[in-house]
């Protein structure tokens, strides 16, 4: 997924779902702790609603749905990246 190219988050192939599961723990610990202060994050600076992890016992990943136009995931994800991109900034 276009995820991988965003530094900081890993995001394997879904497997027939509708929704993919990202690896943002390379994110977490300075100005977010968790899933739900990250998801809260970019709900907030960036306007795209992901759920935390942590909802389904998998605390540093976040749900995103991508049912939706192929548009819409291309402005999620550059959204998601500039957030990613400046949590990653010292």
């Amino acid at each position: 997924p276009a995820l991988n190219a965003v530094g900081g988050i890993e995001c394997a192939m879904p497997e027939g779902a509708f929704y993919v599961m990202p690896n943002v723990k390379q994110l977490l610990g300075g100005r977010v702790r968790d899933s739900i202060e990250f998801s809260k994050l970019l709900l907030d600076e960036a306007r795209v609603v992901v759920t935390p992890g942590s909802a389904f016992g998998m605390e540093g990943y976040v749900r995103i749905s991508y049912a939706n136009s192929l548009e819409a995931i291309q402005e999620g994800v550059r959204r998601i990246a500039e957030v990613a991109v400046a949590l990653r900034r010292p």
